[in-house]
């Protein structure tokens, strides 16, 4: 499932990109589950990670994806992960 993003959200990304240009775009995409591979994360969510980030002066990780496979239910099968919180370095 995509989640699409608010012009909000995508604001506070833009300013997280300046402020922080050497990140990676995957981990951005990690958040909410494009393609169905992420952590799934709504589109409020999504800003409150941002916000974190913008006000603590901190980027965030996706790390440990995994797939998790439920054979008896295939429509619960879903994605795992850590969303960690770090110091910026250039």
């Amino acid at each position: 499932m995509i989640i699409l993003l608010s012009k909000k959200t995508l604001k506070l990304y833009e300013k997280y990109c300046t402020k922080y240009p050497n990140t990676k775009r995957e981990h951005f995409d990690s958040l909410t589950g494009s393609e169905w591979y992420g952590l799934g994360l709504s589109d409020e969510e999504v800003a409150e990670v941002l916000l974190k980030c913008l006000n603590e002066d901190k980027i965030f990780q996706v790390w440990d994806l995994k797939y998790k496979d439920d054979p008896d239910n295939p429509p619960l099968d879903w994605w795992e992960g850590k969303l960690v919180f770090k110091k910026y370095k250039n």
